[in-house]
């Protein structure tokens, strides 16, 4: 027999991710794949069959007119997907990515999910929020409540913590970048000040690897990449999983094997040895970038930096060691490593859940309380 329960979800602009209280305790779901993530890809691969996720995202270079990544950036904008003579407005395509997370949920916990939190970056406006409000609505979603990522994360970890305190929450996602100063007292979460850059994130670094990669070619190989669809969908892979691997290994052979023919007709393979040094030269601009929303938040919050008593690092562009030591050398405070930053939003979303269920989830806290100072005006919906 189903149960009715209340799904936490994350959704990413490059991945999304779900949780649950599973007998009170905060649990991620996998889809039916069987991964964390579910890339937040849709593609239309004709007028009646559209997929979502893993196998969409495989289609994103063969067919570019046909998929859409990073709907999240367009949430709240005039922006229409344009595809076999129809426009599809961004609420339309996120409400896609919702109904694929429902039904791997139902199918992976035999649970009914109707009601959901859902988080969004703490920069989002009113209009954006209300976009995901619709989104979920078009998914047969009901939203009980939207709450910030930073504030998801930082119920993520304060369940654990009995004393009052202060946070920087970090959130480096795939997509964009969310700087919060949030306080912490006896089970009450208030926002003090929170900024952050829409366009901003992993995507970023998997570009400009992919652009290295591409310029080596035509300079040692004589191929444009750019004129092959096939090439440009394997290098795109190959950067994000040199980037990935290069966050636990010093160095990584870049191995593209068949790249074309010469002129007597033998295939042209490419290699080249990246190391972790050279690989930070490239990326230190884009991480540099943070340094700004940081000096923000302080400023509007009045806050010094000797004020934060933790530093809570989320989304995956945060495990590369760089960033991790960009922070430390910046804040002088040492990241705190016990929070996994993949998981801990989407973690966060359902612990929020407890607030509207007569339940006490497994916690030194009490009771759960929210207050989100957003910047611009934002609203939270309930």
């Amino acid at each position: 027999m189903s149960m009715k329960e209340i799904i936490g979800i994350d959704f990413g602009t490059t991945n999304s991710k779900m949780a649950f209280l599973e007998l009170n305790e905060p649990k991620i779901i996998k889809n039916k794949e069987g991964y964390v993530n579910t890339p937040s890809v849709v593609y239309f691969k004709n007028e009646k069959e559209i997929i979502i996720g893993e196998q969409a995202k495989k289609n994103v270079i063969p067919f570019p007119d046909r998929t859409i990544t990073s709907i999240k950036r367009q949430m709240g904008t005039k922006f229409k997907f344009k595809v076999d003579g129809k426009k599809y407005p961004p609420e339309f395509i996120g409400g896609l990515i919702f109904q694929k997370l429902i039904t791997d949920a139902k199918s992976k916990t035999l649970h009914d999910f109707n009601d959901a939190i859902i988080t969004v970056p703490a920069n989002y406006t009113d209009g954006q929020r209300q976009a995901i409000k619709d989104a979920a609505d078009i998914s047969g979603l009901n939203i009980i409540r939207i709450i910030n990522e930073p504030t998801a994360a930082a119920l993520a970890y304060g369940i654990k913590e009995t004393s009052d305190k202060c946070f920087l929450i970090y959130d480096f996602g795939g997509g964009t970048l969310d700087i919060t100063l949030l306080t912490v007292s006896g089970g009450f979460f208030n926002v003090e000040a929170s900024t952050g850059i829409n366009k901003l994130g992993g995507d970023n670094i998997d570009n400009r690897l992919s652009n290295f990669i591409i310029k080596k070619i035509k300079r040692t190989r004589k191929i444009d990449a750019t004129k092959d669809l096939s090439l440009l969908s394997r290098i795109k892979e190959i950067s994000e999983e040199t980037k990935i691997r290069l966050s636990k290994e010093d160095s990584v052979l870049i191995d593209i094997p068949f790249i074309g023919t010469d002129s007597k007709k033998r295939p042209i393979n490419f290699e080249y040895e990246l190391d972790r040094e050279q690989f930070n030269e490239m990326i230190e601009g884009i991480i540099k970038k943070t340094k700004q929303p940081i000096k923000n938040v302080f400023e509007t919050s009045g806050f010094e930096f000797e004020d934060i008593d933790d530093v809570i690092l989320v989304g995956g562009t945060t495990k590369i060691p760089a960033v991790q030591t960009f922070i430390e050398d910046f804040l002088n405070k040492k990241p705190i490593a016990d929070v996994d930053p993949f998981k801990i939003v989407a973690l966060g979303a359902a612990i929020a859940s407890s607030m509207h269920k007569d339940i006490k989830i497994k916690s030194k806290l009490k009771d759960i309380e929210i207050s989100d100072v957003l910047p611009h005006s934002y609203g939270i919906y309930t």
